[in-house]
């Protein structure tokens, strides 16, 4: 009855349930990305004017009634291009963010994100090599890129493992100073297959900052096939990311083996990760910002912090994604270097806080 009664005080210490502002917090960031969404829609290279874009996503409805015709390319620039953007940018989102608050929670770290073993660089280099593999087929992504950014992944986390190995004490620290060994590693590859290849492969540098100006369906599909399965594991498995915020020994008495569910959420996060940079390219701080924000605003429950998160997540992702398009039109940047530039402040103030608490504590 003890140690029930000090796990229960552990648990309502560290997972602190705010069941009403939870529930309207969801529905309230729903609603604002859906509203990013349409605004998005509305948002692009191409001229279209507000009655264009309306006329041409309500004439599917109309049409049957009211016999209506939208130009054909105006169709396509709405239907090939915004609207597919735009949904790949919110499942990238989601999936950074989910995959952010599930490697906080594992490593006990604020400052962790999906990139921490090697990940991002590793799927990078996978994808680089895919792609120039395939020189005919060198286009922004696709299912080439999608495989060998996945193998990369693997590679990346497994060559981490071996190599937090060497460490006498083999605990997360360990791990994540060879995540950043591993991550100098296959950025050096990187730099090494772009500055051997011809010029023609110079937008590959771009893609490597994050961007989604040549997204299509293809890419969406690509992410929500092999992104989503492991995604949805990830959500389903809330409950035991929540005991991972807890002493080793407490996890052990509730019965759930910390070793084997940590491995298991770190492939799923791999995954899903590795899939989407195969996609976009590596977008950096949204792992990282969107947990933070959340459970600063809504607290500690994975239950509810992984929609939260992931909803934020999206919403900064799209909000940026726009911003892209239009800050320095008709010139598209790589969002990328918005997520940067917005998550650099951020970034240097958590640090701050995190500092002092360190220093509180000594």
């Amino acid at each position: 009855m003890n140690k029930q009664a000090s796990t229960k005080i552990k648990l309502d210490k560290i997972i602190y349930v705010k069941t009403t502002k939870n529930k309207y917090s969801i529905c309230f960031l729903s609603l604002l990305l859906i509203t990013i969404l349409i605004i998005s829609i509305f948002i692009g290279a191409s001229n279209l004017s507000f009655y264009e874009t309306l006329n041409t996503l309500v004439n599917p409805l109309l049409q049957w009634k009211y016999n209506t015709i939208s130009p054909q390319s105006n169709h396509a620039i709405i239907f090939h291009l915004r609207i597919p953007r735009s949904l790949l940018v919110i499942l990238t989102g989601i999936i950074l963010s989910a995959s952010g608050t599930t490697f906080q929670a594992i490593f006990k770290n604020p400052l962790a994100d999906p990139y921490l073993l090697g990940v991002g660089t590793g799927a990078g280099t996978g994808a680089i090599i895919g792609l120039t593999i395939y020189p005919a087929a060198l286009i922004f992504a696709n299912i080439n890129a999608a495989f060998f950014a996945f193998i990369g992944g693997i590679i990346s986390v497994f060559l981490t493992y071996f190599l937090s190995n060497y460490s006498k004490n083999n605990n997360h620290l360990s791990l994540i100073l060879a995540g950043v060994a591993v991550s100098s590693l296959f950025g050096a590859i990187t730099t090494l297959l772009l500055i051997t290849q011809n010029p023609d492969i110079k937008p590959l540098l771009s893609w490597l900052l994050g961007g989604f100006s040549l997204s299509s369906w293809e890419n969406f599909n690509i992410v929500l096939f092999f992104g989503l399965p492991s995604l949805i594991v990830i959500f389903a498995m809330s409950h035991k990311i929540n005991l991972l915020n807890l002493d080793s020994s407490l996890i052990k008495n509730l019965g759930v083996n910390e070793s084997n569910s940590i491995k298991l959420l770190i492939i799923l996060s791999t995954l899903s990760t590795s899939v989407a940079v195969s996609q976009t390219g590596i977008i950096g701080f949204i792992g990282l910002v969107a947990p933070h924000i959340s459970r600063m605003a809504w607290g500690n429950n994975t239950k509810y912090l992984l929609y939260q998160s992931s909803l934020v997540g999206a919403s900064i992702l799209l909000s940026s994604d726009i911003l892209a398009k239009t800050i320095l039109s008709p010139i598209e940047i790589p969002v990328g270097l918005i997520t940067a530039f917005l998550g650099f402040p951020f970034f240097v103030n958590l640090l701050r806080k995190e500092s002092e608490r360190s220093w509180t504590i000594q």
